[in-house]
């Protein structure tokens, strides 16, 4: 997995110390290594193969230096690495400061991650981040020599950022969170980006139009909320916008019909409610997410609603008769 990560130009500089590395006579646990990564990504034997082939031309190195060389052949040409070796270590150097087509500029392509209905996946990025990507989400990540980046194109995930030099950035719609070692949740539900905070800090950039960005400074323990081109709201985060991370769904008086759309999301059997008067309804309490039965059996109970099976095994609730 970590390959899919690594720049064009870190793969380039590796090529290039394998070049200077082998010129100077190396051992044989350097020539097993070496065969090691030229044979663990077809970008580490292109960025080789390209580099020799500029010596054989010229007689200077051999392509052969390749793994699928015999062990005699790597031998017999240690005296000719040896004499060439200080004239390899500078070329390395060069070939890390060209930008030409010959060694190609393109990015690496992202890794694209993403998670089915139910589904919760703990991601593990190769400078040691963890993402904790919540049910039916969609993230690529694309990490360069200067930046970590992330795209989260739907739904929920927890970053545990590591911490380095490179900024670690999400991008959400058209708006961006920084950071550089922290802990925070961010969503993206229809065009509703919420942002919550853990541990450390982090900033939170909208974009809006031409216009520079808004940059806003989020602290530990506070959710941002931004939708369409409302204003953002700032308030403490509470215990059901985290609970998600450990399956469990946490409503603090919050309207029926939005409870049973979060719940929804986590469950194939889906629960429908008949009217806008069971919509409006106000619901706390704490849920295990999936469990589409429970809750909707919770539900019932706790508001006298009537609850029914479909054709298809989904849930419905109403008012029972009595009570319109």
């Amino acid at each position: 997995m970590m390959g899919i990560f690594r720049s064009g130009s870190r793969i380039r500089r590796e090529a290039a110390e394998w070049v200077a590395r082998l010129g100077g006579g190396a051992d044989e646990s350097e020539h097993a290594a070496f065969r090691t990564w030229y044979e663990a990504d077809q970008r580490n034997a292109e960025a080789y193969d390209r580099m020799a082939a500029i010596w054989s031309a010229s007689g200077q190195l051999s392509r052969s230096a390749a793994p699928k060389a015999d062990e005699r052949g790597w031998r017999s040409r240690r005296f000719g690495y040896a004499v060439a070796a200080s004239v390899l270590a500078l070329v390395a150097v060069a070939l890390l400061l060209m930008r030409g087509p010959f060694f190609g500029t393109e990015a690496q392509a992202p890794a694209v991650y993403a998670t089915s209905r139910g589904e919760l996946r703990q991601i593990v990025l190769p400078d040691g981040s963890r993402v904790m990507l919540d049910t039916v989400s969609r993230i690529e990540v694309a990490f360069s020599d200067t930046e970590r980046r992330l795209v989260l194109h739907e739904g929920r995930a927890r970053f545990a950022v590591a911490h380095e030099a490179r900024p670690f950035i999400v991008q959400a719609g058209a708006n961006q969170v920084v950071a550089t070692g922290t802990l925070f949740d961010v969503s993206l539900l229809d065009d509703r980006l919420s942002v919550v905070l853990l541990e450390g800090t982090v900033e939170v950039r909208q974009t809006r139009g031409s216009a520079p960005p808004a940059v806003r400074r989020l602290e530990a323990g506070n959710r941002l909320v931004m939708q369409g081109e409302g204003a953002p709201v700032s308030t403490p985060a509470g215990r059901g916008d985290t609970s998600w991370a450990r399956r469990m769904l946490e409503f603090d008086d919050v309207p029926l019909g939005e409870a049973v759309e979060t719940a929804n999301r986590y469950s194939r059997v889906q629960i429908r409610l008949a009217d806008a008067q069971t919509r409006s309804l106000r619901v706390t309490g704490a849920f295990r997410a999936g469990d589409a039965a429970g809750l909707a059996r919770s539900l019932a109970a706790a508001f006298d609603l009537e609850l029914r099976t479909d054709s298809d095994g989904n849930l419905s609730l109403s008012r029972r008769a009595s009570a319109r």
